[in-house]
């Protein structure tokens, strides 16, 4: 590793971690209060289900933030290497086990979150029953690749930034396929609603439809594109072995908890599509 990678890698997870942790603090504690005080929300079983996501959450991307802390200052002060050149101590690896936890369990919470709302979305339609298994088999392929990626996290010399090995495979399984899933969930949200709006436009006008549904911010939100996003950067950054992926990475552990928090925090505002949205807006046109 040259001195620019670990200067970037030493950036990435500590200063960028650090403002995208703020922003997902905020986030949190706003859909925490807007659930606990808005009342918009009355089932009670469902408001403490989004409550304890809202906290785990926040809890995985607070614990991700203090392993990569911890790592730092092993890797960087208590086991630097001494003199010029790359600073960083070999085996970093060992100070990162709980972050990779942390990781892969916010990452199942946000792809099953957007899962829901694949489901939710879809609702009512005719091809949510030829399409909804595509996604369901990628979340639970995900899981499965995340739980062997923590296995083989616990033998030395082995993380998922951190690997002795460098082989295609083993650089390749962490993101593909919780890419895929996110990929084409996204798409086919944010096309599903694109396709209500323009359909919502010409029976109604522009003026009248319900843009807190169907504007280009809310269909972002709605199809979790700001995870999307930093999935896909990951996935390419990573398979590239680009410096990069060490910006982009620990980025990506906020943005995923500040994309579900944001669905969470228009559920609880009353303004996220449901499964009847549909139907109740398919009467006014």
């Amino acid at each position: 590793m040259s001195g620019l990678e670990e200067s970037v890698r030493l950036i990435g997870f500590t200063s960028i971690l650090g403002i995208f942790y703020a922003f997902t603090t905020i986030i949190a504690a706003s859909s925490f209060w807007v659930l606990v005080y808005a009342r918009g929300i009355r089932s009670r079983v469902r408001l403490s289900l989004l409550l304890a996501w809202v906290l785990l959450s926040w809890a995985c991307a607070t614990v991700y933030v203090g392993g990569s802390s911890y790592w730092a200052l092993q890797a960087y002060v208590y086991h630097r290497h001494p003199g010029p050149g790359p600073q960083m101590g070999a085996d970093c690896a060992q100070w990162w086990k709980g972050s990779d936890v942390a990781y892969l369990v916010g990452t199942t919470l946000s792809d099953g979150l957007v899962l829901w709302r694949f489901k939710t979305i879809w609702h009512g339609s005719r091809w949510q029953r030829w399409l909804l298994p595509i996604p369901t088999l990628l979340y639970l392929g995900s899981i499965a690749i995340g739980a062997i990626t923590v296995v083989l996290g616990t033998f030395p010399g082995r993380t998922m930034t951190c690997s002795s090995s460098n082989t295609f495979l083993e650089r390749l399984h962490p993101f593909m396929i919780t890419t895929a899933f996110n990929l084409i969930t996204t798409a086919l949200m944010a096309g599903r609603l694109y396709a209500f709006r323009r359909e919502f436009e010409a029976s109604v006008g522009k003026s009248l439809h319900p843009r807190h549904y169907t504007s280009i911010a809310s269909m972002l939100v709605e199809s979790c594109a700001l995870s999307t996003a930093g999935s896909f950067a990951c996935a390419i950054l990573y398979t590239v072995d680009s410096a990069g992926f060490d910006v982009v990475f620990p980025a990506q552990s906020q943005l995923q908890a500040i994309a579900q928090m944001l669905v969470i925090l228009r559920i609880s505002l009353g303004v996220a599509w449901d499964a009847t949205t549909m139907s109740s807006l398919s009467e006014e046109m």
